[in-house]
């Protein structure tokens, strides 16, 4: 037997807010500590929120299960009395239950304590049980973990294993691939000078092919031995015997290289006189339509063979439908558009290179002239050779 207090419920229930408000803390506390020992309808009551344990059926329910037992009881008495600050209706009814020390037998017998052992006894044994099957499980995942790894690591020696092998073959076949464009550049070489050798044979045998023989020039037919007498003369004023001829010519001292007299001393009789087309006709008949500038250098190289007895030959840039050299040669002129792909300045090049003649090139691009005047051939500018043709 033992002495325990015990209260009303109804006067508990009956405090103001403000005093259940302080209570109620305490009052949570007590509850959740003793939950295991409770039933499970009343272990729910510490869930709750303050605001539904604050009235209504909660605040009923909890004031009674406090008043009824002394485990909850006991520990919610001595609160008050080591607290404070107590409300002074909470310390009163706590205080002084209305039966504290009536004897009363002891609610806790041993057979139900002995019951409530076992209960927890069970829980602890399941929470084991548990807590080792979390274990078991996570040792598995570890060993997965562990046999992914080494399934991992493995493929990724392979795979370096295959890198270093392509790297390999990756050089190899640079190597290989860098040797085979040098054999196909030198290779290419070769053929580009075989062919230009090639180009060089044929405008040769061509310019041989056109070249008067020495006895057609030495002795003309009888109709146009006078006509050639007069082209052997020139132009009034103009001196052949002044001309030092050769590759490249040399001018008397005193003439001036862009002047009309150099170009009328530069152009003697069967002198082979390439021009720059489009350099010259983009120079003086910009206001012209393309085939109307050519036309009009075809007519300014006609009197230049009328009157100096030059071979010209104009070469354009691009192929041009319907063109040829077919009407300009009939006047002593001969066209020339060049390949796809092949510049006027390439083209006029490779003539040049192709004969041992005197050769006069007719241009005012700088780089052309460097070009022409490497392999020893005469440059005059397009405005003398305007002006001396007009």
């Amino acid at each position: 037997m033992s002495i325990v207090p015990r209260l009303d419920p109804v006067g508990l229930e009956a405090l103001d807010a403000d005093d259940w408000a302080w209570l109620l803390p305490h009052v949570r506390r007590v509850v959740t500590n003793a939950r295991d020992d409770l039933g499970a309808e009343d272990a729910s009551l510490a869930d709750l929120p303050a605001g539904r344990l604050a009235g209504g059926e909660p605040r009923r329910r909890v004031c009674t299960l406090i008043s009824g037992d002394p485990r909850l009881l006991t520990p919610l008495a001595r609160v008050v009395r080591e607290t404070v600050d107590v409300p002074p209706a909470v310390r009163a009814l706590l205080s002084a239950p209305s039966d504290v020390g009536r004897t009363s037998p002891d609610p806790m017998p041993q057979e139900t304590a002995r019951s409530r052992d076992r209960a927890r006894l069970r829980r602890v044994r399941d929470q084991l049980d548990e807590a080792r099957r979390q274990v078991e499980g996570e040792r598995a995942r570890a060993v997965g973990f562990e046999e992914r790894v080494q399934f991992v690591t493995a493929e990724r020696d392979e795979a370096r294993v295959e890198l270093a092998s392509a790297l390999a073959q990756l050089d190899v076949a640079g190597r290989e691939r860098e040797q085979a464009v040098e054999r196909e550049r030198r290779r290419r070489e070769q053929e580009i000078a075989r062919l230009t050798d090639e180009v060089r044979r044929l405008r040769r045998l061509q310019a041989d092919a056109r070249r008067p023989t020495d006895e057609t020039r030495l002795h003309p037919p009888e109709s146009g031995r006078r006509s050639a007498a007069a082209t052997l003369e020139g132009p009034a004023g103009v001196h052949p015997e002044r001309v030092i001829p050769g590759r490249p010519t040399a001018l008397p001292d005193g003439v001036a290289p862009l002047s009309r007299e150099a170009a009328e001393l530069l152009m003697n009789r069967d002198r082979l006189v390439v021009v720059d087309g489009y350099n010259v006709t983009l120079q003086h008949q910009t206001g012209l339509g393309l085939e109307h500038q050519r036309r009009w250098l075809v007519d300014l190289a006609t009197r230049a063979v009328q009157r100096f007895g030059v071979r010209p030959l104009i070469v354009f840039d691009g192929e041009v439908a319907g063109s040829g050299d077919a009407g300009a040669l009939r006047r002593g002129v001969r066209v020339r558009f060049t390949d796809a792909g092949f510049t006027a300045d390439d083209d006029i090049v490779l003539e040049v290179d192709a004969t041992d003649e005197p050769v006069l090139v007719v241009t005012d691009d700088e780089e052309l002239a460097r070009r022409v005047r490497a392999s020893d051939a005469d440059v005059l500018a397009t405005a003398p050779f305007v002006w001396a043709t007009r």
